[in-house]
């Protein structure tokens, strides 16, 4: 079984009028979660799919813009898939979980595919697509290729978007989950909006006073009846961290998230968690993948930790927590990330992020096709047991008939 062809979509997602004042706000300042191109209108998706020789497809999609795979996959123009001719042979494929690593690994130190040259969301999506070519040859999902856990679900927290508006409204919305069936609740706080006036007031504004507010107002209105959780998005400076972390300890607050800047003086997340004894959740942002999160550990600057990268990154990641008996907890949902927590007890990997959820709007996900989102019920997403990743078919259809902008490499 060889690879014979790769072929990538940039597609829009359908527009949508949402309603009600925190989308008016956005709105009136250019904040929608809305980008153009031509003349079509709405949110950017990629999708991406590798054929095989003996006609099994592999897929893998992810958010748009700027960091859109399909973006990348023009990059992929000066490779030639024929100078390898074992990229992904059938050893490639077998049931055993580290053979498809080796594979991978292959492609990346070889530079088989021009991968120094991709964008790193190209190269998870292309790992993400030998996953999934790989469980459909052997007939299992993703998470039990790996061992499993015998996990069916999985909880989900709501993770709320930023900018909700007041004190007030972040409780409603929180209530809102809660009535859901949501058991955790995860804070965004003031980003882009001045909460004493909700005027805009520039990128990565950091408000610690008025995001404590937001916290005391949403522990008042849920209780004990969720766990909660806050990300500021790095935004603290360590005095300002260390204020609104001894107020998340009075408030029972399950993690604090990425508070500062991870990528500089990451040393002072070390004086953070001396000062206060809220768990820290991180790194999400700094570069260097399951390097850097061993680092992270080993010197102390985090209590759990947010894997980057495509599955087995995650699978890595996961063990690393596992052998320092702490917590993994996966950034943003999909597929992937269920296949991935699913592989390991909740021990290991407790929630999956439902991302974004607002007021009015369950989450911006691709629940606009059917079984574009895993499924969700009450709070909790079902471990899907099709082979491979679990997306649906639908999905690539949907892409396709929208594409906006394609790509393809063929084996001659």
């Amino acid at each position: 079984m060889k690879i014979s062809r790769i072929e990538a979509h940039e597609a829009v997602k359908p527009s949508r009028r949402l309603e009600g004042k925190w989308w008016d706000i956005r709105r009136k300042y250019g904040l929608t979660e809305t980008a153009s191109y031509g003349e079509t209108i709405g949110r950017l998706m990629f999708a991406l799919k590798v054929t095989t020789t003996d006609g099994l497809e592999g897929f893998s999609y992810g958010g748009g813009g700027v960091h859109s795979g399909s973006f990348g996959m023009g990059q992929l123009k000066g490779s030639d898939l024929n100078r390898e001719q074992d990229i992904a042979d059938g050893t490639a494929f077998a049931r055993r979980g580290e053979q498809l690593r080796k594979a991978w690994e292959r492609i990346q130190d070889e530079d088989l595919l021009n991968t120094e040259k991709l964008l790193p969301v190209v190269g998870g999506a292309l790992e993400t697509c030998l996953w999934d070519l790989k469980g459909k040859r052997a007939g299992l999902p993703a998470h039990q290729l790996v061992g499993g856990a015998g996990r069916e679900w999985i909880k989900a927290y709501a993770s709320s978007y930023t900018d909700v508006g007041s004190p007030e409204e972040y409780a409603d919305h929180a209530q809102e989950c809660l009535e859901m069936g949501y058991p955790a609740y995860k804070i965004h706080t003031y980003r882009c909006l001045d909460p004493r006036t909700m005027t805009l007031a520039g990128r990565n504004l950091a408000s610690p006073d008025y995001d404590i507010e937001v916290c005391r107002a949403v522990r008042d209105r849920v209780g004990d009846r969720m766990e909660l959780m806050l990300d500021p998005d790095t935004a603290y400076t360590l005095d300002e961290a260390v204020r609104v972390g001894r107020e998340l300890e009075k408030l029972r607050f399950k993690w604090f998230e990425a508070p500062m800047n991870e990528r500089e003086l990451p040393e002072r997340y070390r004086e953070l968690r001396a000062q206060v004894h809220v768990p820290i959740c991180g790194p999400e942002s700094a570069p260097g993948g399951i390097h850097a999160r061993a680092e992270w550990l080993r010197n102390g600057w985090t209590d759990i930790l947010r894997p980057g990268g495509g599955f087995s990154e995650m699978l890595k990641c996961m063990a690393l927590a596992q052998v320092n008996r702490t917590h993994c907890e996966t950034h943003g949902g999909g597929h992937v990330k269920v296949q991935a927590i699913a592989a390991v007890p909740e021990t290991v990997s407790e929630y999956y992020e439902m991302f974004l959820v607002t007021p009015g709007v369950e989450h911006l996900g691709y629940g606009f096709v059917p079984g574009g989102d895993p499924e969700f019920d009450k709070g909790r997403i079902r471990v899907s047991q099709a082979p491979g990743m679990g997306f649906s078919d639908p999905l690539w259809e949907y892409a396709v008939a929208n594409s906006v902008r394609s790509f393809e490499l063929n084996r001659t």
